[in-house]
């Protein structure tokens, strides 16, 4: 093994042991719930919110899911008083994709939820991988799964829908020039979390992808009139009056995940900023960088680097986003860090692209010791990317699409 490869297996370590340490409790309590099947402590997991919405449909109260109050009592009448508070804050479409749920135990439905979707994230890097250009490397492979699993080992403990998100992310860039149809129902599918998604559009567009654009927008309007046919079209209003505000209430003043936040807001709350200047510090932010990323995108020659700097850029002026969104980022870091070969007096920008990849698992520490650096690191490594654009001709609109073995 080269010294260079030796230096990221210990970094790799040490960043695994350290999100393990700080994550500890929840460590603990997840493996406690697994060996007894504990309802309770699966309760206290984010994927109870999506097998409560749709038990409330299965039992004709969908409306309530989109009632703040009303939702938590219901959670509070099945698991009993305790219960941490949760929100339904999703788009009302993402209840189409948890029809399968119904009428499923908690446990259960949770445990093969997270080992389905992990398995699908694995097939989606894989693709990511063996099916593009993109994946041309060294033969450092092994590094890519080391690399990701503190991201997986964070997914697995909050039980979010991370895989998933990162796994349909990861497929629609692979397929967008090859496969519209199917890329555009992977990106239709993200709308699930539209703002992981904001600046997808501009990369396609540079792209010249039109047929993926035009295949997106068309799954995306199926998916929303599927939705009101199975639902009711009056939960599309409900989400606009009810569950937008209070989540908007929840993004600038609630402390219950604040060092969960990679994004600006995220690190102005840990100081506990008031909320007028956050929105302004926000806006100030996003006035500042949206122009320069933008061109970044459009300049950048290699596909790779181009697709990193729209996911990451969309983390840089994401209002809300959490560290469990960000598993496509740390593959595609992954993936820059393995096809480089990088000597072993260049440890340092091996090293960069590794604090890339585990960047997820550090969110919180970080935040925990008031080191609110990650917005300024995400930006970092956007400079990177520019860096070494330098003196290289600017890509064309309809750069070489991915070939598909």
């Amino acid at each position: 093994m080269s010294r260079q490869n030796a230096n990221l297996v210990y970094f790799f370590s040490i960043v695994f042991f350290l999100g393990l340490f700080t994550h500890v409790k929840m460590t603990v309590d997840l493996f406690i719930g697994i060996i007894h099947l504990d309802e309770r402590i699966f309760a206290l997991s984010d994927f109870v919110n999506n097998w409560m919405a749709i038990k409330l449909w299965s039992e004709g109260k969908h409306m309530l899911i989109f009632d703040y109050d009303a939702y938590l009592q219901e959670l509070v009448a099945v698991f009993g008083p305790g219960i941490e508070q949760k929100a339904w804050s999703y788009p009302p479409h993402f209840l189409l994709f948890l029809l399968p749920l119904q009428e499923t135990d908690l446990v259960w439905s949770a445990i093969a939820y997270q080992i389905i979707g992990l398995v699908f994230f694995g097939v989606a890097v894989w693709l990511f991988l063996a099916n593009t250009k993109f994946g041309e490397t060294n033969g450092n492979a092994r590094l890519l799964f080391l690399a990701l699993a503190p991201f997986c080992w964070l997914q697995l403990i909050y039980m979010h829908n991370g895989y998933w998100v990162a796994g349909f992310m990861l497929l629609g860039f692979c397929y967008a020039g090859s496969r519209p149809v199917f890329a555009g129902l992977c990106f239709a599918v993200l709308t699930i979390k539209p703002q992981l998604g904001i600046l997808i559009p501009v990369y396609l567009i540079f792209c010249g992808y039109w047929k993926t654009i035009a295949s997106t927008i068309i799954w995306t309007a199926a998916i929303l009139c599927m939705t009101g046919m199975i639902f009711g079209f009056e939960i599309f209003p409900l989400f606009f009056s009810q569950t937008m505000p209070n989540q908007t209430e929840v993004l600038l003043s609630w402390d219950g995940f604040v060092g969960m936040m990679p994004g600006i807001i995220g690190a102005l709350r840990v100081y506990k900023a008031p909320s007028d200047m956050i929105a302004i510090m926000y806006f100030a932010w996003v006035s500042l960088l949206i122009v320069p990323i933008i061109l970044l995108i459009w300049k950048c020659q290699d596909p790779l680097h181009r697709i990193y700097v729209t996911i990451c850029g969309t983390f840089v002026i994401s209002p809300y986003s959490v560290s469990y969104d960000m598993g496509a980022l740390s593959a595609v870091a992954a993936l820059i860090l393995i096809r480089e070969d990088f000597k072993d007096d260049e440890a340092g920008k091996s090293l960069f692209l590794a604090l890339m990849t585990v960047l997820p698992v550090l969110v919180f520490p970080l935040s925990l010791s008031y080191l609110t650096v990650v917005p300024f690191i995400l930006v970092g490594s956007l400079v990177w990317i520019w860096w070494q654009s330098r003196g290289k001709p600017t890509a064309e609109p309809t750069i070489t699409s991915p070939t598909v073995s």
